[in-house]
């Protein structure tokens, strides 16, 4: 397993090593996987109760100086060979075939929910809004915390992931300003993009850390539909049993200590097998997602100021 995730020996060359066929070889690695992630999941993957979502909130507070995020939220796609008998239900936005990672990581870069093998086609109808991940986020099936006050206007607001363009506003999702590309935006608006996209820096880097250090991923997976679902899954919750055994151990190999976080480049390049995200949301949402993003971006603008919004 470790020559085909880590070292991206293919399928072939492991048949040709230890002489069996490459279907056995297809089986084994399905097989491993989906042990990997059933035995895993429970251990490293978990909703967080109400103390935990706020322990994550100070964290990103003390961390990126964002009040009340809880989390931050991207997708990925991950590109593979044209799945038999599938027709175009794979191909995304860019023509390659692929299926969709949707997830939520926390500020020290673990995944903490997570949406695995929706299809490519799906990135312009909405991936976020048909997963199980979005439905229990617009459902409010996901038990944040009540709103706390962020500033001494003492007038509370939502907890909310931060996410790109890519994702609709809602009350606890807070999306970039619409205008962005034009460059016309005023210092305010300007600032909060700015902030935000500080914080989603956390999901883009967990992405970018997990693709650098599993090999597989720099070029297009050969595998089948089961199998490349299965592989994703296997290495997701190898990414925090991984990063949590080394938290443990007081040893930093497989991603910086917490320290060194703002050194870590905006992402490690991500090629191949990853693709980034495609349109999801669109720029109507309701009053109250505005009003929530209208508070937080005035508190940015206030009391939630730091000296580098300026420079």
């Amino acid at each position: 397993m470790h020559r085909y995730l880590a070292s991206f020996d293919s399928m072939s060359s492991i048949m040709y090593a230890f002489r069996i066929g490459e279907s056995t070889v297809s089986i084994i690695v399905r097989e491993c996987c989906l042990s990997i992630w059933e035995v895993l999941k429970i251990k490293v993957l978990f909703t967080p109760s109400t103390q935990g979502w706020i322990q994550i909130a100070n964290e990103f507070h003390n961390n990126w100086n964002m009040p009340n995020c809880i989390d931050a939220m991207d997708g990925e796609h991950f590109v593979h060979q044209a799945f038999a008998n599938t027709g175009s239900v794979y191909i995304n936005y860019k023509g390659s075939h692929s299926i969709v990672l949707l997830a939520v990581c926390d500020a020290d870069y673990n995944y903490l929910l997570v949406d695995i093998g929706a299809t490519g086609r799906n990135s312009d109808g909405g991936v976020f809004r048909q997963s199980t991940l979005g439905k229990k986020n617009i459902n409010n099936d996901i038990k944040f915390p009540n709103p706390t006050p962020i500033d001494t206007a003492v007038v509370p607001i939502p907890y909310y992931l931060v996410a790109d363009e890519a994702f609709m506003l809602l009350q606890n999702v807070m999306r970039p300003y619409p205008g962005r590309a034009k460059g016309n935006l005023p210092v305010d608006k300007a600032i909060f993009i700015y902030r935000l996209s500080r914080d989603c820096r956390c999901i883009e880097n967990t992405f970018g850390i997990m693709a650098a250090k599993w090999r597989i991923f720099p070029h297009p997976i050969v595998a089948g539909e089961k199998t490349v679902v299965a592989i994703v899954q296997a290495i997701v919750v190898l990414h925090n049993y991984i990063k949590k055994y080394e938290k443990n151990q007081g040893i930093f190999m497989y991603c910086p200590p917490p320290q060194n976080y703002h050194n870590i480049p905006r992402t490690f390049e991500i090629n191949g097998a990853l693709e980034p995200f495609g349109p999801v949301g669109s720029n109507h949402y309701g009053i109250d997602a505005k009003e929530v993003r209208g508070k937080l971006k005035f508190h940015l603008m206030n009391e939630g100021n730091v000296e580098y919004d300026r420079i």
